[in-house]
């Protein structure tokens, strides 16, 4: 009990316990996590594990917005440390793009369909069904319209024109 008033209560205190987890537990704390259906703040206790996870590497299952993003990952950043003009993402910015691309994305149940049961360290089916997404998402997002749920990224549109179009590559 002490050691929770010196952490905090809550929230706060489950995610210094799990940051200090050991590297097995982390494994098995990801992987319930990946199993939910509807993970929402279940996400967040995930953040200050991902130095380790990018050490780590666990695999993890192959969603949508993964194989979306797959070959940016390196790019990804968490919002706090993402300033406009890096060569970066802000994570905060991959559900609403993902979400963007599939509601218009004639393949898109296909390709959920494909990715079931898969995970991130599968590279053939990666490689297979990102030749479909990848050029067609990019067309999406390079188009004007604005995902829906875009606001509640706080990042400014302007910004999200800069990231999903082919100039964020020249500056």
């Amino acid at each position: 009990m002490t050691q929770l008033r010196q952490r905090g209560t809550g929230a706060t205190a489950a995610k210094h316990e799990i940051a200090a987890a050991p590297d097995d537990r982390i494994v098995r704390i990801v992987a319930t996590v990946d199993a939910m259906a509807a993970r929402g703040p279940a996400d967040d206790l995930l953040a200050p594990l991902r130095p380790r996870l990018s050490v780590l590497r666990p695999p993890r299952p192959l969603r949508f917005t993964r194989l979306l993003f797959h070959a940016l990952d390196p790019l990804i950043v968490p919002a706090s440390r993402w300033r406009p003009g890096q060569p970066a993402i802000p994570r905060t910015a991959l559900a609403p793009m993902a979400a963007h691309v599939r509601a218009r994305m004639a393949d898109a149940a296909r390709i959920e369909a494909a990715i079931a049961g898969r995970f991130d360290n599968e590279s053939d089916p990666i490689a297979d069904l990102g030749k479909t997404l990848w050029p067609e998402a990019a067309g999406i997002l390079a188009s004007p319209d604005i995902p829906a749920a875009w606001a509640e990224t706080g990042i400014s549109v302007d910004i999200l024109i800069l990231l999903a179009s082919s100039r964020s590559n020249s500056r």
